[in-house]
């Protein structure tokens, strides 16, 4: 939750480790002379995000530069590693064992109860089509737009990846579509998914983004998909509800798809009021929560 320093690792585990410099820093192409003018070797993330222009642009002024990069990704799971093992070796590296315990407990409590939810109402596997949205895209014409699904890599973006904990799957083949990329909309709409679920990124996390900004945004998408004649449900989420919050809103989102007799709607936001209470720096009521840039919407024409 951004209060762990350096200060916090186990001494007796890494000795002299609280003399370690912490600092700040954006991961873009501007900040690589950071990076090589502290000596930085060793650092942890998703190799992806050092890949894409950091690394070329300080190799270009500074000549060849070896960086480490250990693997902790955050947003999309890569070889089946997923942003769950993140924080459990981040809580054994900064001794945060007992935190770390109780979110594995908190996931675990939430993959059964979507499981005997799943059970019991005998709910059938619906398909979906994931539309993906960032602040500053350029959408004078939303049409075409780029679409979060599987693909036949081994990469899976974390949107994706978490709401296939309910009974649903991508309405197009790997073949249709591969992974992420930009679709028409008549496109997506030929091929019939029963729910579309537009994939909010950087709302939640930007300060200067509020939620009559997102709700604007989901409520353009779902206009453009019903002028193209879709006759589905649309839904919104927050992309940062899919990554370290795991499966917060999931049940949320399975009540507003399936209904009260499958997914009871107070449990579901007590499930995500829990997750933003316990394990984050978030403050509110539950009422707060169902009012928030975190919560789940519902298209209504």
């Amino acid at each position: 939750n951004g209060d762990i320093t350096a200060a916090d690792l186990d001494q007796e585990m890494y000795p002299g480790s609280a003399d370690m410099e912490t600092f700040d820093i954006k991961l873009t192409a501007d900040h690589y002379e950071t990076f090589v003018k502290k000596g930085i070797k060793i650092t942890f993330g998703d190799k992806r995000w050092y890949d894409d222009g950091f690394l070329t642009a300080a190799e270009k002024n500074f000549g060849q530069y070896n960086l480490n990069v250990i693997k902790l990704p955050q947003n999309r799971v890569v070889n089946d590693i997923t942003w769950h093992q993140t924080m459990i070796a981040l809580g054994v590296m900064f001794n945060a064992q007992d935190s770390t315990a109780d979110y594995i407990a908190y996931y675990e409590k939430v993959q059964k109860a979507v499981s005997d939810a799943v059970k019991k109402s005998g709910e059938t596997t619906k398909t979906f089509a994931m539309p993906y949205t960032a602040p500053g895209d350029d959408y004078t014409s939303i049409s075409p737009m780029w679409l979060d699904g599987r693909g036949s890599s081994n990469t899976v973006m974390a949107d994706v990846k978490t709401i296939e904990m309910l009974p649903l799957e991508s309405a197009f083949s790997v073949k249709a579509f591969d992974g992420f990329d930009a679709v028409e909309t008549e496109t997506i709409v030929s091929y019939n998914p029963d729910v579309v679920i537009v994939s909010a990124f950087g709302y939640a996390s930007a300060g200067d983004k509020t939620v009559e900004d997102q709700e604007k945004r989901f409520n353009e998408f779902a206009e453009v998909f019903k002028k193209a004649n879709y006759k589905g449900k649309l839904y919104g989420i927050s992309f940062e509800n899919c990554v370290m919050a795991g499966p917060a809103f999931i049940l949320t989102l399975a009540n507003m798809i399936w209904g009260d007799d499958a997914f009871d709607e107070e449990t579901a936001w007590e499930y995500m009021y829990e997750y933003y209470d316990n394990f984050t720096n978030w403050e509110g009521t539950l009422e707060d929560l169902k009012e928030s840039k975190f919560a789940v919407w519902e298209y209504t024409a």
